[in-house]
């Protein structure tokens, strides 16, 4: 690539120091993303294979850590692993950046970096793009933030994580996925253009410093990843700061920037085309994958009035009825469309299982079935044992289910629940603040 308009511009010294520091950094943090971009799985193992032999020997003999690395990222990025590999990461980039500037010294002499410094750009800009769109993605179609299940509806804000707090209140608004995900998917989208670079970066600095503060403020543990997604687009927007000040804030005139064509004219004509070829590719896969994770969810299954929380007003067992603060008394019943029956004890106790409702809607079929975290397995296969429960609708709002059940003859009177943050919908016009 040949920047154009730049060679002939010389770097101060702060300024070559801070881009070897920062090439050196910003490389080995995103080198294994660009590897997955590629979809190299053998460079990709080999880069994992050699950080994970690496960071716990710092871990244990530089660091001397009270206890060894032995838990990866699996889920949370803000593991004992991951700050021990930043702190590796930036050892080394000041390491590297000392002896890049000392072979300079001896024998370079260079005035600028410019080349080297299209080339990060280039990288980091695919590699913030391809990230953001899929987090965007994940939002328009909310995958990642699911609207708040039963589960969650019957939890007690004291009884959740502040990172639950964070799901709910996210999940609960389809307008706010909405735009929080067009803004990503927009952003990491303008990337893909050399134009639009400086846009969709300045774009995704607010996008991700929003990210950064909620991850900080909520304990969700991508502090670290969301941190360096907002380094990186910073680092993108950094060439055309002074311009963007003196146009916006001083109000005086600027110079354009010096811009970055490929040596070759055939090259330079269809960069554009595959950009937007690579970009129409990633928009299609990405909405396929996460339709797809959508219907594995459930989210997309249509509800019934057999769907919801139930709430047991009348219990008993082998036709004694059990008092209300009966311990072996159930308390609650919750069914989903995604084929789960949960029933909560007032001792706390959940007994799972998986349903087939009948066409009728008058009889379950139930099978015991435990999968991840105690919830039912999706598919517990046809031998399990299955357990036969009819329903009895008294009226919209009270079901009666009754039947044996591994070995007990139940009877169990439930009223449905309704929930005000379900019910309450979007108001234009409210006379007085309606906050509880």
């Amino acid at each position: 690539m040949d920047p154009t308009g730049s060679t002939e511009e010389g770097w101060g010294l702060a300024r070559r120091l801070g881009f070897r520091f920062a090439f050196c950094y910003l490389g080995l943090y995103f080198y294994g993303y660009a590897l997955g971009l590629l979809q190299w799985n053998a460079l990709t193992l080999a880069n994992m294979r050699l950080w994970r032999a690496f960071v716990p020997w710092v871990g244990e003999h530089v660091l001397h850590l009270a206890q060894p690395i032995t838990v990866f990222p699996a889920g949370s990025g803000d593991t004992t692993y991951n700050y021990v590999e930043v702190l590796c990461f930036a050892v080394l980039a000041l390491l590297g950046a000392g002896l890049w500037t000392l072979v300079d010294a001896l024998w370079g002499r260079a005035r600028s970096h410019a080349r080297l410094h299209a080339g990060l750009r280039f990288v980091l800009r695919f590699v913030l793009g391809v990230t953001l769109i899929g987090y965007g993605m994940a939002k328009l179609i909310q995958t990642q933030f699911p609207f708040p299940g039963t589960f969650r509806m019957e939890q007690r804000y004291g009884d959740s994580s502040p990172m639950g707090l964070l799901w709910t209140f996210m999940g609960f608004s389809r307008g706010y996925n909405l735009f929080a995900g067009l803004a990503e998917t927009v952003g990491g989208a303008l990337l893909f253009y050399r134009r639009t670079t400086t846009l969709g970066a300045l774009l995704l600095v607010g996008v991700m410093a929003n990210v950064a503060v909620l991850n900080f403020c909520f304990d969700v543990p991508v502090k670290l990843y969301s941190s360096h997604l907002l380094l990186a687009s910073a680092f993108l927007v950094l060439p055309d700061a002074r311009r963007l000040w003196d146009v916006l804030i001083a109000k005086r005139p600027t110079l354009p920037a010096p811009v970055t064509r490929w040596r070759w004219r055939w090259a330079e004509l269809l960069r554009p085309w595959i950009a937007t070829a690579y970009l129409g590719w990633l928009l299609y896969g990405q909405t396929v994958q996460i339709l797809e994770m959508r219907r594995m969810m459930g989210t997309d299954l249509p509800r019934s009035p057999l769907h919801g929380s139930f709430e047991v007003v009348g219990f008993s067992r082998e036709n004694e009825e059990l008092a209300a603060g009966d311990p072996s008394r159930w308390r609650q019943v919750n069914i989903e469309p995604n084929g789960s029956f949960v029933a909560i004890g007032n001792d706390g106790r959940q007994l799972a299982f998986t349903y087939e409702a009948a066409a009728s809607g008058e009889a379950l079929t139930l099978r015991p079935a435990t999968g991840p975290m105690g919830l039912p397995a999706p598919n517990p296969g046809p031998s399990s044992e299955a357990f036969e429960l009819e329903l009895v609708w008294n009226d919209p709002e009270h079901l009666d289910i009754a039947g044996e059940l591994q070995g007990e003859l139940l009877v169990v009177q439930t009223k449905k629940r309704t929930f005000l943050l379900e019910t309450r919908g979007f108001h234009w016009i409210n006379e007085f603040p309606f906050n509880r």
